[in-house]
Order: C-alpha cells, then sequence, then structure tokens
C-alpha cells in the first residue's frame, strides 16, 4: 500500500501500530486489547460497519457535499475528488479520548471524544491534500463502554490528484495565449499581403 508523505503525528499512534502497519492491501482488520480478532464488514446501501465488542465503526460512503460513494464488493470506500467521508461510532467510552488515524504511516486525522449523553457520534474525515493516492487504511482507535482497548481498520481508496496537462490545459492564462496566438496567425497574412504592395 502506498505510504502517505510528510505524516504530522500529532498524537501517540495506537500500540497495535505494528499490527496496522504490516497490514496487505486487502486487509480489514480488528485488535481487542492488544490482540488481533477475526471480524469480516458488512455492507448496507452506502455503509460499511465493523462491530467490535460493543463497538460498532461504520464508513458512510457519502462525502461532504453529500454525494455517495463508491463501495467495491470487498467493502473497501473509493473517495472522490474531495477526499472526505463520514464515520459513524458507537459504543465508546464517554471519558476517554478516540482517534482515527490512516495507514500506511501514522498519520492523525481526527480525535474526539463523545457527548454525555450521546449514543453515537458522526465526523466527517477529510483526507490530507498530501496523501498519496492509492489504497489506505483508516483506523479507528480508543477504548470501548465496557473498558476494552481497540483498533479497527476500513479500507478507502484515495483518488489521483487531477491530471497537472489537464489542469494547464483548462487555464484561463493557457487560453489567452491561444486565442492571442491565433489572432497573430490571422493578422500574417494580411501583413505579408501589404508589404507585397509596398515592395510592388
Amino acid at each position: 500500500m502506498p505510504p502517505t508523505r510528510n505524516a504530522a503525528v500529532s498524537q501517540k499512534a495506537p500500540v497495535q501500530s505494528n499490527i496496522m502497519n504490516s497490514l496487505s492491501e486487502d486487509e480489514i482488520v480488528v485488535v481487542l486489547n492488544g490482540k488481533r480478532a477475526y471480524t469480516n464488514p458488512t455492507v448496507t446501501g452506502n455503509k460499511v460497519t465493523l462491530a467490535i465488542a460493543d463497538v460498532r465503526f461504520t464508513i458512510v460512503a457519502r462525502d461532504k457535499a453529500g454525494s455517495n460513494l463508491t463501495i467495491d464488493s470487498q467493502g473497501r470506500v473509493i473517495l472522490n475528488d474531495s477526499r472526505t467521508f463520514v464515520i459513524d461510532v458507537s459504543g465508546l467510552h464517554k471519558s476517554a479520548t478516540h482517534s482515527v488515524w490512516m495507514y500506511s504511516e501514522p498519520q492523525l486525522l481526527d480525535s474526539f471524544t463523545v457527548p454525555p449523553f450521546a449514543k453515537s457520534v458522526s465526523k466527517e474525515i477529510v483526507v490530507p491534500k498530501d496523501a498519496d493516492a492509492g489504497w489506505h487504511s483508516v483506523v479507528l482507535s480508543g477504548t470501548s463502554e465496557i473498558g476494552d482497548e481497540f483498533a479497527a481498520s476500513l479500507r478507502v481508496s484515495v483518488p489521483a490528484e487531477e491530471n497537472m496537462v489537464l489542469k494547464i490545459a483548462t487555464s484561463g492564462w493557457v487560453w489567452a495565449l491561444l486565442v492571442g496566438a491565433v489572432a497573430s496567425a490571422l493578422m500574417l497574412p494580411s501583413r505579408s499581403r501589404s508589404r507585397r504592395r509596398k515592395t510592388a
């Protein structure tokens, strides 16, 4: 899986990072109290969900504009150019801090606590612009309501940046240059005719 560039880690990565860093491209993994557990995600509509003890970790395949994202046959979410998605989480400990990371290199995307009377939390997650295109693991790390420490990963595909040639070709100054070049080309024949007349 491609690494992220310039990973700015502002807090300690989950203790399970050695397991998370060894993931293959297709793995979706749960680590519970330091031990690897095995579970399969369920896909319902535009949601991919992992159940970890009493915690439910869901990636909602929806960008910040409300458009649905694609989920492939393995339960992996394919992001669009907005590089945003939504997570819904329930069953978290209310006095603990929970965090969302992106691997291969640990990069903190968000951290949060659960409001006192909330049963679940919904967060919009933004993938940094300097993240490489390709498959990444989005890892939720935290503590469940009953005190279990966990980390769970779901897979997302980050799109390549817009093709640079296309960016240049569609920029305003390129069109201005093209118009100028065409205008100059049209004026050349009339100039050459007027020179011929003068020499005659």
